[in-house]
């Protein structure tokens, strides 16, 4: 695996591989390229090739997996790989590509990392400096935890079965993202139009459903002066660790489109929390079964939200069917290690090898 960089949207590809590594399903090395080392500061978010990491399997097929949030492909980059995985799949996009053929849809994404030691995100450490590479370096030998700075993003805390009989509350917590930050015309006509989205869906399940919905928009300057009724009751409560906590709590969750079009962290999460969603219309594509009506109910406005939200709060049997639908697919496809055992075996398979790399469901 040549890890180029260490964003958080690249976590899931590598603890996935590290899991099958240590489970001994595959052995792998990791390699850092010198230069992505030196890269630091605002580039490797707006860099593209940062979301980018390529694993040559057998010294021969590469193959890449593409976790930025927009579906463009730089073509460069697919003409170099074998294989192609990509979190934003858009076959419409992808069928204008002179080698859109390799590209396959790669699923859900979010932030997450192993439970366990973890020798090759240990060694990723190498990509900070001063205090930063320390917490890295904890992280890496798992001995965060004895330090009390246990890290939130870990496996065991972001995974949870069906539990259909936790009271039936709904909660949709999210951010608004600032327009004037975005440099794009078009982008920040996008982005004010997912802020008002997201604002009346929580005045409209605020005024509809009382006590069993919490939820609001995350505090920041930006927010607190274009959405003041839409915000957070308790403004510390959006911090990762509390978000975790109080998703634990509620099994009806919403989920809106982010940016660029792209299936959300949130929506992953919910997933692998077993919950019953409520979501606007997925823009791109994902591998496996993973329907409206079955693992998630549809909406398109905040009134059609409101009353998605009531039917699930009153069908208990609707309301644990979709618990159980999306446990099942988070095992399927979503846990890491059966996301990157899923995309090998689509390499085996189109290279003529019978091999198959099996994980428990």
């Amino acid at each position: 695996m040549i890890a180029g960089s260490d964003v958080e949207h690249l976590q899931q590809i590598y603890t996935g591989f590290a899991r099958l590594h240590r489970e001994g399903k595959l052995h792998l090395r990791q390699t850092i390229p010198t230069e992505a080392k030196k890269a630091r500061g605002a580039d490797r978010w707006v860099n593209y090739k940062f979301f980018n990491t390529t694993v040559i399997i057998n010294g021969a097929t590469r193959v890449c997996y593409d976790t930025h949030d927009w579906n463009w492909i730089d073509e460069e980059i697919l003409a170099s790989c074998n294989f192609y995985f990509k979190r934003s799949y858009d076959p419409t996009f992808i069928s204008t590509l002179e080698h859109g053929s390799r590209v396959f849809p790669l699923g859900l994404n979010y932030q997450v990392a192993s439970s366990e030691f973890d020798i090759f995100k240990l060694k990723r450490a190498a990509f900070y400096s001063g205090k930063d590479r320390i917490k890295a370096t904890l992280k890496g030998l798992r001995i965060d935890n004895l330090l009390r700075q246990r890290e939130t993003e870990r496996i065991d805390n972001l995974e949870a079965g069906p539990d259909p009989d936790i009271e039936p509350r709904v909660l949709f917590m999210a951010r608004a993202w600032n327009p004037e930050k975005i440099e794009s015309k078009k982008q920040k006509l996008t982005v004010v139009a997912i802020n008002e989205m997201r604002a009346k869906c929580i005045v409209t399940l605020r005024k509809e459903l009382g006590d069993k919905f919490y939820g609001g928009l995350a505090h920041d300057e930006y927010s607190r002066k274009y959405f003041p009724d839409a915000l957070l009751a308790d403004g510390s409560s959006s911090s990762k660790r509390n978000y975790l906590e109080l998703l634990k709590r509620f099994p009806i969750c919403v989920a809106t489109v982010g940016l660029n079009g792209s299936n959300g962290w949130k929506l992953a999460e919910y997933v692998a929390h077993s919950k019953a969603i409520l979501s606007e219309p997925l823009v791109y594509q994902v591998p496996g079964k993973f329907e409206a009506g079955g693992n998630y109910i549809e909406f398109s406005s905040a009134d059609d939200l409101a009353t998605s939200a009531v039917k699930l709060i009153e069908d208990k049997t609707l309301r644990t069917e979709i618990m159980a639908n999306n446990f099942a697919y988070y095992n399927s496809h979503v846990r890491p290690d059966a996301m990157i055992a899923n995309s090998l075996n689509v390499v085996l398979e189109h290279t003529g090898s019978t091999d198959e790399i099996v994980v428990d469901r």
